[in-house]
């Protein structure tokens, strides 16, 4: 694939040279022009060259033809030092408060009172945090039960400030001359970030208490829908079901019968093991080590008596040859 498009574009690049150097002799031709001879011939060479440049591209080449010039850093890709793309100005006096707000934060007084002053909505349960189970919370250390009610007065706050939203998206839709107001679009994508910031901290809360649960029920808990409650309702009676289902699965699978193997030395030992005792790579000693072994036991064995003239003597010792 890559030898044909590298074959395809040095044709094209030869056929571009070509066409230069056609344009350069057209050039040459139109600015000589002295006698009649250098007439005829540059007649003959513009026939030529006209000819050569009205010449049909090769069909192979034609796609190549046909395709956009592509500029080259549109090639190399974005720019990773690029600045942001900003949006336009806002008020001075809006920019000005938004800056303390965003490096300072706001003072504790008004964080309650603006959160006391949007309440969500009874037809919105969702906007209201959901709640750690009581399973849950008490496999949780304190460092975790810190952490999870600070995000929960997050979410509080975010809940506020989808409501505070709410209000003038209430009074474009009661009214039907309002329906294309240009607002409604910007409010509209405003409260949708704001639900996802929402739903984001709730999975990280999820997230940051997987760790002190067990691997069995682990998955069963992590799959439950989120609601009211952080892992949803009835989370005692679906652990305990599938602690029931792991327990019946044990009971129904096909147990593994491990049969006892033997060493190779197991005739004189008579002591079987299994097979986990045994490794696969055992090697089996050698002849001499096993002489050598012998030998040695032969000589701690005690010394065999026997009668000579009716008494008991030593055994003679054996000469060597």
């Amino acid at each position: 694939m890559g030898n044909n498009k590298r074959h395809r574009n040095d044709k094209l690049d030869k056929f571009q040279r070509k066409l230069r150097k056609i344009q350069k002799e057209l050039e040459s031709i139109r600015q000589s022009s002295s006698s009649s001879s250098s007439e005829s011939e540059s007649d003959y060479d513009s026939q030529v060259s006209y000819q050569e440049v009205l010449s049909p591209v090769p069909d192979e080449l034609q796609p190549i033809m046909e395709q956009p010039v592509v500029d080259a850093v549109e090639i190399l890709g974005v720019d990773p030092l690029a600045t942001r793309p900003t949006g336009p100005d806002v008020h001075e006096q809006i920019a000005s408060r938004w800056t303390i707000f965003l490096q300072k934060g706001i003072e504790k007084v008004d964080r309650k009172e603006l959160t006391e002053k949007y309440p969500p909505p009874n037809n919105v349960p969702a906007l209201n945090p959901p709640k750690m189970n009581p399973e849950i919370q008490g496999c949780l250390t304190e460092n975790l039960n810190k952490q999870d009610s600070f995000l929960t007065k997050v979410q509080e706050q975010l809940s506020a400030a989808i409501c505070a939203v709410a209000i003038p998206l209430n009074t474009f839709f009661s009214s039907a001359a309002d329906d294309t107001n240009p607002h409604l679009l910007h409010l509209a994508n405003a409260a949708k970030l704001l639900a996802d910031v929402h739903h984001t901290i709730s999975s990280h809360r999820r997230y940051g208490v997987s760790g002190t649960l067990d691997h069995s029920v682990k998955k069963t808990v992590m799959d439950r829908p989120i609601d009211e409650w952080l892992f949803g309702s009835n989370l005692g009676d679906n652990v305990k079901s599938t602690k029931e289902i792991q327990k019946a699965s044990a009971d129904l699978k096909l147990k593994r019968i491990n049969r006892p193997t033997y060493r190779p030395n197991s005739i004189q030992s008579n002591q079987p093991t299994t097979s986990s005792a045994t490794p696969l790579n055992f090697k089996r000693q050698s002849s001499k080590f096993r002489r050598k072994k012998e030998e040695g036991g032969r000589k701690d064995r005690p010394v065999q008596q026997q009668r000579w003239g009716g008494e008991k003597r030593k055994e003679p010792p054996r000469r060597r040859t």
